[in-house]
């Protein structure tokens, strides 16, 4: 009886260690927002498209993180793509080019993608 009394405590005791772990990953952050800063979000959770400041700053936290994210694949692109670059000049596939016309033919690109 007495093993078994002990393993209910050490049941016990780890079911309030892991909730004791769970509050404080929940814990909140306190941070300082300058003056427009606070007054804009403040402005958010009172135009009704957040129910608090907290919401809308995870929200802005998650946008963050995921224009980080769109932001170094495009690094990661652009690295490949000089590196493939650099690879051609190495082995002297170099080509002319006017810049006019690189210029004219990335804004028409542009205008089409827009045009969709």
């Amino acid at each position: 009886m007495a093993v078994e009394a002990m393993s209910m405590i050490d049941i016990a005791y780890e079911r309030n260690h892991n909730l004791e772990k769970l509050k404080e990953s929940l814990m909140s952050t306190n941070i300082s927002l300058t003056p427009e800063l606070e007054l804009y979000a403040k402005n958010q959770v009172a135009s009704g498209l957040y129910n608090s400041v907290s919401e809308f700053m995870r929200e802005a936290v998650r946008l963050h993180r995921e224009k980080n994210i769109e932001h170094q694949l495009y690094l990661q692109a652009m690295r490949k793509e000089l590196s493939l670059a650099e690879s051609e000049i190495d082995q002297g596939q170099l080509s002319s080019f006017n810049m006019q016309e690189l210029t004219e033919r990335a804004f028409n690109e542009i205008d089409s993608e827009d045009g969709k």
